[in-house]
């Protein structure tokens, strides 16, 4: 198959050559703050998703002794985040 029946066929289910044909039509208005409004909706359109993160992460970690006391045993007593129940066996001595 060559390269332009590929696309032929997955144009045929996803109808590209539409969207293709809206995109080189649509227009942007431009104007001498094109580079503030650009730099702005991208700055401004993910900062917004480590907040909510964070937010929500806020609510599921524990806070104060328990905080320090999970710390501590993921530190120095879990092996790779797994309890030592978990443990897989080393390798033979």
């Amino acid at each position: 198959m060559t390269s332009k029946s590929i696309y032929n066929w997955i144009d045929e289910r996803l109808g590209l050559s539409e969207l293709a044909a809206f995109a080189r039509h649509k227009t942007v208005p431009v104007h001498s703050q094109s580079f503030w409004v650009l730099l702005g909706r991208h700055l401004a359109v993910p900062l917004p998703r480590p907040m909510l993160h964070r937010r929500s992460l806020a609510g599921l970690l524990p806070a104060g002794a328990e905080a320090y006391e999970s710390v501590r045993q993921i530190t120095f007593v879990m092996h790779f985040g797994c309890s030592s129940a978990r443990r897989t066996p080393g390798p033979p001595a």
